[in-house]
């Protein structure tokens, strides 16, 4: 449903920042990741809210998804590139399905305001689920999907929607927050798949170089989920309570907002 409201045009900056202005404090403080102020009250765009436990459950559950997601892709590139793709320790299908699962995971609880957005970000991964499903019984039946892929550029076009609703994901981290590796891996990503799907064998080094590169930012976005206050996670909470309710309440909550704005003209 669209944001139509004045009240809504005057909190369109906290949305895009993703973080939510608590009526109690006048000060920049916010809840820590190990205490949160569950009885707090913050103001959001259609009224006020507070962290419920569901709110908690989902923010964690995305962090440690993020966490696994980076681990299958960095073990995944460390063995390949130290140890090379026909001598890794580690088993390449489990180790991507393992990503997979970790993608999918952190794209159902991601907080993402315009919800078209996240429908279409999960729609890239069920392709390149699909795509990944498809290399493994059709092509790489003898072999891995990574190694397949390795050999033959154009498995890109059947895995690279993975990897687009992992640019999606990066993409609003660094919009909303501001994190530099987050936007950096927006541009290192797609850059890696065009050169090893175009690059014809000829960029194998900088291919190389820029899956270190990924490896890196990867591990640091991980990281430094668990660094960022709960509450910045959770976004305006008024906005999905808001977008979870019915029609008529919808138009109450409205209606409601208002009369609020026309009391103070």
């Amino acid at each position: 449903m669209a944001l139509h409201s004045p009240t809504t045009f005057r909190g369109i900056q906290s949305l895009t920042r993703g973080r939510a202005r608590a009526t109690q404090d006048t000060d920049n403080s916010a809840a820590t990741n190990s205490s949160v102020e569950q009885d707090r009250i913050y103001q959001g765009i259609y009224g006020p809210w507070k962290v419920e436990q569901s709110d908690l459950i989902e923010v964690w559950t995305y962090r440690v998804a993020i966490s696994v997601l980076a681990a299958c892709c960095v073990g995944e590139s460390l063995d390949v590139l130290l140890l090379g793709h026909q001598q890794g320790i580690l088993d390449d299908n489990l180790a991507c399905w393992g990503g997979i699962i970790a993608l999918g995971i952190a794209l159902y609880q991601i907080h993402i305001y315009v919800t078209p957005l996240k429908r279409m970000l999960q729609v890239f991964w069920g392709l390149g689920t699909a795509g990944f499903v498809y290399l493994s019984i059709f092509q790489a039946s003898s072999t891995s999907v990574v190694d397949f892929v390795m050999e033959h550029g154009w498995g890109v076009w059947c895995i690279g929607p993975l990897f687009a609703a992992l640019t999606g994901v990066t993409f609003k981290e660094g919009l909303c927050y501001g994190k530099p590796e987050a936007f950096a891996l927006t541009l290192v990503i797609p850059a890696l798949l065009l050169l090893h799907l175009f690059g014809a064998g000829s960029t194998e080094g900088v291919e190389m170089s820029l899956d270190v590169v990924a490896c890196v930012l990867l591990t640091v976005f991980a990281l430094r989920k668990y660094t960022q206050d709960v509450v910045d996670d959770i976004g305006d909470g008024s906005v999905f309570r808001f977008q979870n309710m019915s029609d008529e309440e919808q138009q109450a909550v409205l209606l409601k907002l208002k009369r609020q704005e026309s009391s103070f003209l």
